[in-house]
């Protein structure tokens, strides 16, 4: 098992993991990430009011970007919507 960092950033915020997980592949901790994301935009942004970006970067024990995962936002205001 090898060691994965999860590190979170969202509309100019951001979270550094110094602890990270242990994972069995790259895979895994790719995976990982795309579950923790819905999540991760939940805490950052509770209301989910506003536009907005939250990514988690993977990093490795060796501090090599192993994934990005992104999840953008953006309400629509029915006024300017043919929805």
């Amino acid at each position: 098992m090898h060691r994965y960092f999860f590190s979170k950033f969202y509309n100019g915020g951001c979270v550094i993991d110094d602890v990270g997980e242990e994972c069995t592949s790259d895979a895994d901790a790719r995976r990982r990430a795309v579950e923790a994301l819905p999540s991760a935009a939940l805490d950052a942004s509770s209301d989910l009011n506003g536009k907005g970006a939250y990514s988690i970067h993977v990093t490795d024990e060796t501090g090599r970007l192993v994934f990005i995962a992104t999840l953008s936002l953006f309400p629509l205001d029915q006024k300017t919507t043919n929805l």
